[in-house]
Parts: C-alpha cells; structure tokens; sequence
C-alpha cells in the first residue's frame, strides 16, 4: 500500500476528499476521543468547583445540615472523570471496543449534547471498518 494513499486526495467545495474510507474512521475515532477528553475537563472542573468552594453547599443548606451528598457527588464526578479519561485514551489507541460502546450507551443520558455524541459513538463503534481497526490493535498487542 503506497503512503500517499492515505493522504486527503483533493479539496472541493471546502470538504476532503479520502482515498480510503479507513481514513474517515480513524480521524472519527480522534474527534471522539477529544470529545471524552473534554468531557473528562468538564468533570475535574465541577469537582474542583465543588471541592475549592463548599460554600454553595453551605448557603443553601447550613453547615449542620451539610448533606452527605456533598461526598457523593464529589466521588461520582471523580469516577466519572476517570471513566471519560479512559474512553478518551481507548478510543485514541483504539482498544477496548466494548468499554467505549458501554461509556458511549451512558453517554446518551447526558442530554443534549452526550445523546448526540452517544448515539454517534454508537454508531461510529459498530461499523465493520471501525470492529477491524480495534481487532488489528488488540491482536497487534497481543502478539499475533
């Protein structure tokens, strides 16, 4: 396979166009992955919000009435991050398929925009070129 085949062949109109359809996958695969990665930011930042300043728990409760939820929420947004964190470092390295399929199916509750980005992934992660691509790397780190 020459390496120029996996270059944008020509632009028309402001869109590429790929030689091969692996391409389109794989730069899918990277918008995905930042997706995730952003949405790991987003998390660390409310749990940082939550952690710097408990303050906006304590005007709307009082501090002998601080609900345990407070705890809660701060390990929910703490494995909540790390669960973005993988899928964004997964789907970069395109291992662990289903993983993804499993973040990207929770993703989907997080109305509007996870749903869109969910229902994508869903559908980006079960195309036959996409299953190739996490297949060729699984077996790669296995040793075949």
């Amino acid at each position: 396979m020459d390496p120029s085949e996996n270059k944008p062949s020509e632009q028309s109109g402001g869109r590429e166009h790929y030689s091969n359809q692996g391409d389109k996958e794989v730069i899918q695969l990277k918008i995905l992955s930042m997706y995730f990665y952003l949405m790991c930011g987003m998390s660390i930042l409310l749990l940082l919000i939550a952690l710097i300043n408990p303050n906006l728990f304590l005007q709307t409760y009082g501090p002998q009435n601080m609900p345990p939820s407070m705890t809660v929420f701060v390990m929910f947004m703490a494995a909540l991050a790390i669960v973005y964190l993988l899928a964004g470092l997964w789907l970069g390295q395109r291992r662990h398929r289903l993983y993804c399929i499993g973040v990207a199916l929770f993703q989907c509750l997080n109305i509007p925009i996870g749903t869109i980005f969910g229902i994508w992934a869903l559908f980006l992660l079960t195309r036959p070129a996409v299953k190739a691509l996490f297949a060729q790397n699984e077996h790669r780190q296995i040793g075949y």
